[in-house]
């Protein structure tokens, strides 16, 4: 799932990824491969907006399909909820210097802030 959900970014955009991925099964590979695409945006495409976007859509994603699942699909969903706020928080602290990033703005850093409060929130519970 994450070769194809990658390829789709790549060739079709995120709408493209997106739409794929909220359809996928399982779900929880649907939910893994969210962070998989958005580390590729990320870091292959150095594409901020894209890495938000998937990172948001991914942990809604993952925190919505946690509420109906049994115990142990919930705490996969909860665990990728976690990773990804790690993820968004990371890649929006301004402290990593990245050249391409340029000046992040003050709506990403508030999200990266929310993300990492939810990680630790996750990891306490």
């Amino acid at each position: 799932m994450k070769d194809k959900a990658i390829q789709l970014f790549d060739d079709h955009g995120l709408e493209a990824v997106l739409d794929f991925l909220k359809e996928a099964q399982p779900k929880t590979d649907a939910a893994n491969a969210f962070d998989d695409v958005l580390r590729h945006a990320y870091w292959k495409k150095n594409d901020i907006e894209s890495t938000v976007a998937l990172a948001q859509a991914g942990i809604s994603f993952s925190a919505e399909e946690a509420k109906s699942s049994n115990t142990e699909d919930k705490e996969k969903f909860l665990t990728t909820v976690m990773r990804i706020s790690y993820n968004l928080a990371s890649f929006v602290w301004p402290g990593w210097d990245e050249e391409w990033l340029g000046t992040i703005s003050e709506t990403y850093l508030s999200l990266g802030y929310e993300a990492a409060k939810s990680n630790l929130h996750h990891d306490c519970n």
